[in-house]
């Protein structure tokens, strides 16, 4: 169900667009350019806690899904803000 309603892009505050499926995987995009890869999960369904792990930097982030399903907020691997807003 997480899945379902995740997959779709998604702007992340660097600037990236990133385009979320639902088996899991996702496409970072710069500039309409594909940049990087990787996988996303589900750590914490009852929070709403998003794990997401980067292919080519290596980079992990914690994410936490607003109650009305449109922003994530968290942080990643190096102690750095992120956050997303569903476009």
């Amino acid at each position: 169900a997480a899945g379902a309603a995740l997959a779709g892009n998604w702007n992340w505050s660097d600037g990236r667009v990133h385009a979320l499926r639902s088996d899991g995987t996702f496409d970072v995009y710069t500039a309409n350019r594909k940049t990087d890869e990787g996988t996303w999960s589900v750590v914490d369904a009852a929070s709403r806690r998003l794990a997401f792990a980067y292919r080519l930097t290596g980079t992990t982030e914690t994410l936490v899904l607003s109650g009305d399903g449109l922003t994530m907020d968290g942080t990643n691997n190096r102690g750095g803000r992120v956050q997303a807003r569903r476009r």
